[in-house]
């Protein structure tokens, strides 16, 4: 099938990093090329397939969405809520639209649990990481940890932020902060 007629069909364009001829010819060289298909949340409980190649995504997002390649759980908000009453959090356990919470006015941040090595960053400096390490800063999790008297699971932690976020008193005690900036999270007094 020629180019024009994928482009057209698919609305597509070449850009200044990605040329669908070349994209193409990458393609049908890779061996490997059925790894490639994985799951995506292209808008909440709508999860769909892609092939998640950069020989085939001109802005694959790779430093933020390879993560979601393993098993991993992430929060997904968008930075601008210009409607604090309507669902823009959720949860996602696959590689994520930027536009997931909202067809077209803003993009979205997905705030994975855990962040895992790259394994295709061959970078002489970039060796120390091994194993996934939480997304969440020790510093608040040592707080949160001697405040409760216990060390609150990570999931706990991405659990109660949620829950948090879908309160009517958390979005109509902060919905004009949310119509301006990520959301901040009050942690409660007490563990339960």
């Amino acid at each position: 099938m020629p180019d024009e007629i994928l482009l057209e069909a698919f609305k597509l364009k070449n850009t200044s990093s990605w040329n669908i001829r070349e994209a193409r010819k990458r393609i049908f060289s890779d061996d490997n090329w059925e790894d490639y298909f994985k799951d995506i949340a292209y808008r909440p409980f709508d999860v769909r397939r892609i092939y998640y190649s950069d020989n085939l995504i001109d802005r694959p997002r790779r430093e933020v969405m390879c993560n979601m390649l393993e098993e991993n759980v992430g929060l997904i908000t968008s930075r601008i809520n210009r409607q604090a009453s309507l669902g823009y959090f959720f949860i996602t356990c696959c590689l994520t639209d930027r536009h997931i919470l909202d067809n077209a006015r803003d993009s979205t941040s997905l705030f994975p649990l855990y962040i895992y090595p790259d394994k295709n960053n061959n970078d002489l400096f970039n060796q120390h990481q091994t194993e996934k390490e939480l997304n969440i800063q020790p510093a608040l999790f040592d707080k949160l940890s001697s405040h409760y008297g216990q060390k609150p699971a990570p999931e706990e932690i991405l659990y109660y932020i949620y829950g948090v976020f879908y309160s009517n008193i958390y979005r109509e005690t902060y919905a004009e902060f949310l119509k301006i900036d990520f959301p901040r999270v009050p942690f409660t007094a007490v563990y339960d």
